[in-house]
């Protein structure tokens, strides 16, 4: 009975001991923060001043990034124009000359369009020397002198390209022109380029021009047939002076050696 109470007393005074514990363990978390410590303005005032001088050194070192060769020479060249000169109308299979004009940190004059003729100017940038193409349809135009050439640029208007253009079917045709401006430290390499696009019509051909032409081709159709017919007639009389020259010298040849008479052989009777 005695070990029975003193075995039950030791019980509850564990079980209180763990109560107790558990309680203290509970008033601990119930005291500590939930949220961070708060920060004093003064701290705060500090990292915003840090945050703004180190935005205005990034924005300092974008400033100071060094630009790339291209970006370089796009800004080393000059403002300019190219002008378009050529008939405002073409005939089919007669030739024209069309020219491109391109002006380095000056304008072209504003002249008033030529009789019959197309002007066309626009803006474009220029470097120390310029690729000046011209191109169309093979179908519509044949181009003489070659499609594109290179040549330096001088600080004026005095810059032209010339093509001989040869329309080959009637109707409202389409010329293109393309302008590279090149740069001397950059051998090679097209720095700009712009195009530009004319409107070319193209009139057939008359019934005197398809007269004169049938003609022209005529003469030299006969001039061909005549030339042929000369030398067939030089050649003859030459085969015929050779003929006659070995005709003669077989002559004179059998006159100086006469054949010798037939030489009999056998006994007499």
């Amino acid at each position: 009975m005695e070990r029975k109470r003193a075995l039950l007393s030791s019980v509850v005074v564990a079980v209180i001991g763990v109560v107790a514990v558990v309680a203290l363990l509970r008033i601990r978390e119930e005291q500590s923060p939930s949220s961070p410590p708060e920060v004093p303005r003064r701290l705060l005032g500090d990292t915003s001043k840090r945050l703004a001088d180190t935005s205005r050194s990034m924005k300092l070192r974008s400033r100071k990034r060094r630009a790339s060769p291209v970006e370089r020479a796009i800004g080393g060249l000059s403002p300019g124009q190219v002008r378009y000169e050529g008939p405002d109308t073409m005939v089919v299979a007669s030739a024209a000359t069309v020219s491109v004009k391109v002006a380095r940190e000056a304008q072209f004059a504003a002249t008033p369009t030529p009789s019959h003729g197309q002007v066309v100017t626009a803006p474009t940038r220029v470097g120390d020397s310029a690729k000046v193409c011209l191109g169309a349809d093979s179908a519509d135009f044949r181009i003489s002198m070659g499609l594109c050439a290179t040549q330096p640029i001088t600080s004026d208007t005095n810059n032209v390209w010339s093509w001989l253009v040869t329309p080959l079917r009637a109707g409202k045709r389409l010329l293109h022109v393309r302008v590279e401006a090149l740069l001397a430290r950059l051998p090679g390499k097209a720095v700009f380029d712009s195009s530009y696009t004319v409107v070319v019509a193209v009139a057939p051909r008359t019934l005197g021009e398809r007269a004169k032409s049938w003609l022209t081709t005529t003469k030299v159709i006969l001039a061909a047939i005549a030339a042929i017919l000369t030398s067939i007639v030089l050649i003859r009389k030459k085969l015929h002076e050779l003929f006659s020259r070995l005709t003669t010298k077989r002559r004179q040849h059998s006159e100086v050696d006469p054949p010798s008479p037939p030489h009999w052989h056998g006994r007499s009777p």
